[in-house]
């Protein structure tokens, strides 16, 4: 008898990745795993700043279909738990735009004071509302959206961070859900 693996993929993953650090060798394990098709934006590039990753993925969107769903995480600190396709049902059940992972560090009393410290527009959220820039998923438009606006930031804000938060607490002015 033959066993025959058939891989197939459910849902896009986008990183970026300059090289292979931290949790990157883990993520390509995992996503594999889990069903994601892992597709790094940035492998063998040299590094380029906070909101590179804002720009590799807006320029990657144009070649996507704006009503699929995909989805973004850092490289060097993610991993996947679960199957792309317990993600995508759970997703749509929320019937929302754009998710975010949510930065849990924040119910660390040390934590939340030096983001405050360190993030000028930390303020602007509660702080059990705080979106992580470094995980969300989506349809394919709607983070493009997004994205453009994170674009428009750079020149007064630098942090992908702060333009996330900035964004995050004006959603339904820019029409976000």
């Amino acid at each position: 008898m033959i066993n025959i693996l058939y891989l197939f993929y459910i849902m896009k993953l986008y990183t970026v990745a300059t090289h292979n650090y931290g949790y990157f060798e883990a993520l390509k394990e995992s996503s594999k795993k889990n069903n994601f098709k892992l597709i790094n934006l940035a492998e063998n590039q040299k590094w380029k700043g906070l909101v590179w990753k804002f720009k590799l993925m807006f320029k990657r969107l144009n070649a996507i279909d704006k009503s699929e769903i995909i989805a973004f995480c850092d490289g060097f600190d993610v991993i996947t738990v679960n199957n792309a396709t317990l993600l995508e049902k759970n997703f749509k059940s929320l019937g929302c735009d754009i998710i975010f992972g949510k930065e849990n560090s924040n119910h660390n009393t040390l934590i939340h004071w030096l983001s405050w410290l360190c993030f000028k527009n930390y303020h602007l959220l509660d702080r059990n509302d705080v979106p992580n820039s470094g995980v969300y998923v989506g349809y394919a438009g709607k983070i493009k959206k997004f994205l453009k606006l994170c674009l428009q930031l750079i020149d007064s804000e630098n942090d992908d961070q702060d333009i996330t938060y900035m964004i995050y607490k004006n959603r339904k002015k820019f029409n976000l859900n």
